[in-house]
């Protein structure tokens, strides 16, 4: 849970960023980059490119370690931190991008010496992905008695965000940034808006959108 406000931004200077969303959680949660930062993207590129060149032996993976990991999906290299240890594989988390994945040692480099030295930023800049909840946004308890968001709610949340990706820009207002008292980041982005900006059509407010499905899903419980 997120905890210890650093500093409320005043209603009448809220600050809008444009995001780029890179992994979803749940109905309100998700990762996202920057979106048309020219430094954010030339600085992705350079991490994954370093990664891709490092030539480290064999290591023991420890978890809190910040690696180079292979995803699976594409085969290229990241920036990552392991956080587990189930067995033989490692569940590791792609700082820049948000994701969890579970992979094999062999999918693991450690951040050579040589690297550190040549290129620091590898560990001293901070993960690239932002934290991001909805503010004031929670599951319905009447459809999950657990408080968690159930699948169709997570389902509406992403066929949102994935249109915005197609048709136009994501634009959030933010209304606090946080302390992460739990999971992988150190704070918590909250949005008061997110809005889809769409090409020649008017804004769409993804959180009154996402209100209006889940009352038409109460009335159908």
């Amino acid at each position: 849970m997120a905890q210890a406000e650093l500093e409320p931004v005043s209603d009448d200077d809220k600050q809008k960023v444009e995001l780029e969303i890179t992994e979803i959680v749940d109905g309100s949660h998700f990762y996202a980059q920057v979106a048309g930062d020219a430094a954010v993207t030339a600085l992705a590129e350079k991490l994954k490119a370093l990664c891709k060149a490092n030539s480290a032996g064999p290591f023991e993976p420890k978890a809190g370690m910040t690696v180079c990991a292979q995803f699976t999906q594409d085969d290229e290299w990241y920036r990552a931190k392991i956080t587990a240890r189930t067995g033989t594989d490692y569940t590791v988390f792609f700082i820049d991008y948000g994701n969890l994945a579970s992979m094999p040692a062999s999918c693991l480099l450690v951040v050579s010496g040589r690297l550190l030295q040549d290129h620091p930023d590898m560990v001293r800049i901070p993960g690239l992905a932002l934290e991001c909840r909805l503010a004031g946004l929670q599951p319905s308890r009447i459809r999950n008695s657990k408080g968690l968001w159930d699948e169709e709610a997570v389902d509406r949340f992403k066929l949102l965000l994935q249109e915005a990706a197609a048709e136009g820009r994501l634009v959030g207002r933010i209304y606090s940034v946080t302390r992460s008292g739990a999971g992988h980041s150190k704070f918590v982005v909250a949005l008061d808006k997110l809005a889809l900006r769409s090409h020649g059509a008017e804004e769409r407010e993804v959180r009154e959108e996402l209100q209006i499905g889940r009352a038409s899903c109460r009335e159908r419980v």
